[in-house]
């Protein structure tokens, strides 16, 4: 990232030690990034942590993400994280939950790979896997405070406009 005099921040994915890191690891640190800025930003605005969002819109930009692959190479597309992001906004706007399997799989990842972009979206506090108090019910996975205000102010300022 370029501050306003033209230079080089700690932010920028070119600084070292982010140059050396894969591009998914890369993406990763720019949605914790984003979701840190998001949140600290409207906690001092005094504004509202979560604003609405309907699930319409969340449910258009999943089937958006769904069908790049119909237009472009997918292996040029692929964004993992993302897709499992908006599937759990989207889970908690209907007020459903999500189990790791069927996360996993609306992530059109190979199983081990979006088993892995799970576990890094958990270290860096944007999911939370749970158990179920049923007995036998399969671990599901709900979007932090933090991820959820972080997706609500995206939709809000970038998708709806605003």
């Amino acid at each position: 990232m370029i501050d306003q005099r033209g230079a080089v921040t700690k932010h920028s994915p070119d600084s070292t030690p982010e140059r050396e890191l894969p591009l998914n690891e890369k993406v990763a640190l720019l949605i914790q990034n984003v979701a840190d800025m998001t949140f600290a930003s409207s906690m001092r605005a005094g504004g509202s942590p979560s604003p609405d969002v309907p699930a319409e819109t969340v449910s258009a930009a999943l089937k958006a993400w769904r069908h790049r692959s119909d237009y472009l190479p997918g292996e040029l597309v692929s964004d993992p994280a993302w897709g499992m992001l908006l599937e759990l906004l989207h889970a908690e706007i209907e007020e459903r939950r999500m189990t790791v399997p069927d996360l996993c799989t609306a992530s059109t990842a190979a199983p081990g790979t979006a088993e892995r972009w799970l576990k890094a979206m958990e270290e860096r506090s944007l999911v939370t896997r749970r158990t179920s108090p049923r007995e036998g019910a399969a671990p599901f996975v709900e979007l932090t405070p933090k991820a959820g205000t972080a997706l609500r102010h995206y939709f809000r300022d970038v998708v709806q406009g605003r």
